[in-house]
């Protein structure tokens, strides 16, 4: 995205198990979520893309660094910015 960086998507693992006898139904490979139907395995997959996915094993650090960096840095030089975070 050639510098900057649009709203991260972060999803915490609880959703891919909800305990250990379960399978995952929420899938993440790099900037896209993949959400299986438990009700009907035949469904195809839904896919979302964002600019940014995480599983809950991605530090803070990580999520700064990619995410909210460069949008302080340009609060710092008078931009306004909005970070809108959730999971």
């Amino acid at each position: 995205m050639s510098g900057e960086r649009g709203v991260g998507k972060y999803i915490n693992d609880m959703f891919n198990q909800i305990n250990q006898n379960q399978k995952g139904i929420v899938r993440i490979e790099e900037c896209k979520v993949y959400l299986e139907n438990p009700a009907d395995k035949r469904a195809p997959e839904k896919q979302f893309v964002f600019d940014n996915a995480y599983d809950g094993s991605a530090a803070n650090e990580t999520i700064y660094n990619d995410i909210c960096y460069s949008l302080v840095e340009s609060v710092l030089e008078g931009y306004n910015a909005t970070i809108f975070a959730y999971g």
